[in-house]
């Protein structure tokens, strides 16, 4: 009773009809006087954040918080387990240097093999007490077998020194070969003039050896010889320059690659190399470099994970594999990219509350089927007043500016007096005044109400639209909302 007339209790003045709250929960009242239950969040530390509705701590990789203080020479990195160290950025050296601690110093001949000049193959390359390189020519020491000839040793022989000659007998013959190696070779025997001595015997004379008793070849034949030394003529062929070769009854030119022919003569430190063609040139000989090395240049280079594939990390599946300025790789943890209903915590999208889309709109953005005197439509979106249709029939839509993901539609009913009414919630992309053909009918809503009554209506969060009508077909009173508010995500 208040006055001497009847109104509705309420939760706030009355403690009627409140909602029951859990132990970590707390009743509280919006402006218009509903009352919800609200969850008691807790009270973080200054090394903590709140996620959710817990505390937890925070990071350097994530927060910026307690992080070590690098150097102007160092860079803040993080490990695997998000561990935070400075470590100290190298130089990047050029070719003619190397890396020493964490400076650039020049190379060396004597230490790196670098710019070393070229010594004959009568020299030695020796280092003076600065390190300086340079060539020295070889004194050869030869042994009692050798004589030094043109500043070599070379070995002594019977046919010029008569060193290591061999003891003939009696019935033998020392005889020098054309290097001059020297036998002992039997007394040839007296052969007939159809004979030969062979190994200190007399043997017949043949066509192809001795060029006896050979068959007479016409001005277009050729002498020839099968396997068994037997003698025939055979029609010419043709006759090949000294730069050619007969392949196939025909002259083709000679190469160096296949038949040594026209080559060049390479130098101490070049190879004999081949083109596509056979031909020869020579090519300076290239270092031999390190695993951890690659020739560049003609110099023996480091190689690094950026370019060469070289010493890289193994990421995690939840890493990428990323490079430093000096190439070095390194494994950075990947962050998601969140949808716009996710937040981005600890590395991990969470979903978003839903939040209240409907209030602070422009007022354009509000429609209605009517209005009487001030009740204009934007209000119980804003909780600024009550919309008034003045007819028992009628609809209230909002444009909520974009599409969103509906969870909860909640109407607060103006009506006297009470009675049965049936509202209808429509939901769409696309403006829907009177015409709903494109429009979804969410649910329908029949029964009896009263003043203040609050219908809520739950949405499963699948239903996505930028326009929502309250379409009212049957009240005994004239269509007033005081309240609509629209959750969304």
């Amino acid at each position: 009773m208040v006055g001497e007339s009847c109104a509705a209790k309420s939760c706030q003045d009355d403690g009627y009809n409140c909602p029951s709250c859990g132990t970590h929960e707390t009743l509280t009242f919006d402006a218009a006087g509903n009352a919800t239950c609200q969850v008691n969040l807790p009270t973080c530390s200054a090394a903590e954040k709140l996620v959710g509705e817990s505390c937890v701590a925070k990071s350097c990789q994530n927060d910026g918080y307690n992080c070590p203080s690098c150097g102007t020479n160092e860079t803040l990195t993080f490990g695997a387990a998000g561990n935070a160290t400075c470590q100290v950025n190298l130089p990047t050296c050029s070719a003619a240097e190397k890396l020493v601690g964490e400076s650039c110093v020049a190379k060396s001949c004597q230490n790196d093999g670098y710019n070393c000049p070229s010594c004959g193959t009568n020299e030695t390359l020796t280092f003076g007490a600065a390190g300086s390189a340079s060539c020295v020519v070889n004194a050869p020491v030869c042994s009692t077998a050798e004589k030094v000839v043109g500043g070599s040793c070379v070995a002594l022989n019977c046919q010029s020194d008569g060193y290591n000659c061999p003891s003939c007998g009696t019935n033998e013959t020392l005889t020098f070969g054309t290097a001059g190696s020297a036998s002992c070779v039997a007394n040839a025997p007296v052969c007939s003039t159809a004979e030969k001595v062979v190994g200190g015997s007399c043997v017949a004379l043949n066509c192809q050896s001795d060029g006896y008793n050979c068959p007479s070849c016409g001005t277009n034949e050729t002498l020839t010889f099968g396997a068994f030394g037997n003698a025939s003529c055979v029609t010419n062929v043709p006759v090949c320059s000294a730069a050619e070769k007969l392949e196939g009854g025909i002259c083709v030119a000679k190469n160096c690659q296949v038949d040594s022919f026209g080559c060049p003569s390479c130098g101490v430190n070049e190879t004999l190399t081949f083109d596509t063609t056979g031909g020869g040139f020579c090519e300076t000989n290239l270092p031999t470099c390190l695993a951890s090395e690659k020739l560049e240049n003609g110099s023996c280079v480091a190689k690094n994970c950026l370019i060469d594939d070289y010493a890289c990390p193994s990421c995690g599946t939840n890493e990428t594999l990323k490079f430093d300025t000096t190439g070095g790789g390194y494994c950075d943890i990947n962050v998601p990219i969140c949808s716009g209903s996710q937040a981005l915590e600890d590395n991990l999208c969470v979903d978003l509350p839903p939040v209240l889309v409907s209030a602070g709109l422009a007022n354009s953005s509000y429609y209605a089927s009517g209005s009487y005197e001030d009740g204009t439509p934007e209000k119980p979106f804003n909780n600024t007043g009550t919309w008034l249709v003045g007819d028992f029939t009628g609809w209230i839509e909002v444009d909520l500016g974009k599409p969103y993901d509906i969870t909860s539609i909640e109407l607060l009913i103006d009506q006297s007096p009470n009675g049965q009414t049936t509202h209808e919630v429509w939901l769409s992309n696309s403006p829907i005044r009177t015409n709903r053909s494109g429009a979804v009918l969410l649910t329908t809503a029949t029964g009896n109400t009263n003043k203040h009554d609050l219908l809520t209506q739950p949405v499963p969060g699948t239903d996505k639209a930028q326009f929502v009508q309250i379409n009212t077909t049957n009240t005994p009173s004239w269509v007033a909302w005081m309240a609509i508010r629209i959750y969304g995500k």
